[in-house]
């Protein structure tokens, strides 16, 4: 049986279900290690850590340094047959002990790496972080050829696209799908549909962008286009 450990931020919340868990609870042949970067309650409690009080945010953090660190020490040991890294194994700076525990896994175990948004221009990580991730990886699977264009040139025969899907779904309607699919494709002609997936966290992002988004909206109903 395969060995896998999956590092992601936390509990199920929807980045790591819908890139991660949707997939892997599906896989029969595999034993599967989850190393979260904060233990459930602490994400259930705290999250999101930027509306917490200072002090809270420094427990996090030192919280989630140590729980990783202990998780590449134990990997670095025993030796799994893959390491999945969702985003990444710990936010913004890699401490060098991290950088080093890494390159060691990387001789011995697969790394997987899988991120679905920009996680440089957000902020999860350094540009020196992202380097090292693209560097020790086996696979870089992104979401998009944007993505993919962030991944350095010498890298690039790594990455492999899989856009976001929603298994259930495929599941619960899999027996119309080409009946679904052919009226989605009927409303293209006349019709777009705009759809915000995010936490209240990113409303900041949606609300900046509301007057750019009316004055399309204006220029395509002139056009005799609705837009939802």
């Amino acid at each position: 049986m395969l060995r896998v450990s999956v590092y992601v931020k936390g509990n199920r919340n929807a980045p790591t279900y819908y890139r991660i868990y949707q997939y892997f609870d599906r896989i029969d042949d595999c034993c599967f290690k989850y190393r979260k970067m904060y233990a459930d309650w602490v994400h259930d409690k705290f999250m999101p850590f930027s509306r917490q009080p200072f002090f809270i945010k420094v427990f996090a953090q030192i919280h989630a340094l140590l729980r990783t660190l202990v998780f590449l020490i134990f990997d670095c040991l025993t030796k799994p047959d893959v390491i999945v890294v969702h985003r990444r194994v710990i936010t913004r700076f890699m401490p060098k002990i991290f950088v080093l525990l890494l390159r060691k896994i990387a001789k011995h175990t697969k790394i997987i790496w899988d991120f679905d948004d920009n996680i440089i221009e957000n902020k999860e990580v350094s540009n020196s972080t992202f380097a090292l991730y693209a560097e020790v990886s086996s696979i870089i699977v992104v979401t998009s050829n944007f993505l993919k264009d962030l991944v350095p040139e010498m890298y690039q025969q790594k990455v492999f696209l899989m856009p976001t899907t929603d298994g259930d779904m495929y599941q619960h309607y899999s027996s119309n799908l080409h009946v679904i699919n052919a009226n989605r494709a009927d409303r293209f002609a006349n019709r777009i549909e705009l759809v915000w997936v995010a936490t209240s966290v990113n409303l900041k992002y949606l609300i900046g962008i509301i007057g750019e988004l009316d004055a399309v909206a204006q220029v395509l109903k002139e056009r005799s286009i609705v837009v939802m």
